[in-house]
């Protein structure tokens, strides 16, 4: 068993066990709820910041892609409505949420820090300037990230 991470309200935490996802309530009766049993297996679940979604992994398309799939913290489980996005193509996974909640951030399988925006219309991001796209079928999934070291003060490092 390894927990993955725990809702910003300190309601939840989600564990693996077996190649199986588990929501876990702290409160109340704390008996584990597996996440959508299946026949691929699930890990790596992340509560978002406002606890609507969880992201997490799976394998279910033949490699390990980014998912994102509504949560309900009344029940522990997924909505009954049974939403899920895929975040990721050509495989991804290690997904956190920014504190906010409008990206996840992931790591594709090329090695690409990439963020997903959750918040609104699908964009295109370039070095020059955010472009609109007319729909999601001309998007990319995701936009790569420019990581920039930063200067420990005092210390003359980077």
């Amino acid at each position: 068993m390894v927990i993955r991470d725990f809702s910003v309200d300190e309601r939840w935490l989600s564990f693996d066990s077996a190649n199986a996802m588990f929501s876990l309530p702290l409160t109340g009766e704390r008996k584990a709820i597996q996440l959508a049993p299946g026949d691929f297996r699930m890990r790596r679940a992340r509560f978002s910041p406002e606890n609507r979604f969880l992201a997490y992994q799976s394998d279910e398309t033949g490699q390990y892609e980014v998912f994102v799939q509504a949560f309900d913290p009344a029940s522990g489980s997924f909505t009954p409505s049974g939403r899920k996005w895929q975040i990721s193509k050509g495989g991804g996974g290690m997904a956190h949420w920014r504190r906010d909640g409008r990206d996840l951030i992931y790591l594709g399988a090329d090695g690409v820090v990439r963020a997903f925006d959750v918040s609104g219309p699908p964009r295109v991001q370039s070095r020059n300037a955010p472009s609109t796209v007319s729909s999601p079928e001309h998007a990319p999934a995701s936009r790569p990230m420019i990581l920039r070291r930063r200067k420990v003060l005092g210390s003359g490092q980077s």
